[in-house]
């Protein structure tokens, strides 16, 4: 510091600074066959019904944690008379 100056005091505000990040994913799903609409009986509606693989894959989960809300009632699904479990897609995004 030069001789005779003086020093400034520090203002005591403070300062926020806030930052929103957004993100955005996009998923395909493709199959090898068409799929056949299946009713929703829970939402009324025909929504994409998905395999429990393809909901773990989209929701970026194990099988098993899909078959673990299926068990929970935590998501819609029906089940074929062929025995194969599909779940809601729209319930999915609850």
């Amino acid at each position: 510091m030069r001789p005779g100056a003086e020093r400034k005091a520090v203002d005591d505000t403070k300062r926020r600074i806030e930052i929103t990040v957004e993100r955005q994913r996009i998923v395909l799903i493709k199959r090898r066959t068409p799929s056949t609409p299946v009713w929703c009986e829970t939402c009324a509606e025909r929504p994409l019904m998905l395999t429990p693989d393809e909901a773990a894959r989209l929701l970026d989960m194990t099988e098993r944690d899909i078959y673990r809300r299926v068990e929970a009632r935590q998501v819609h699904f029906t089940e074929t008379a062929g025995g194969r479990l599909y779940v809601c897609g729209s319930s999915l995004q609850d």
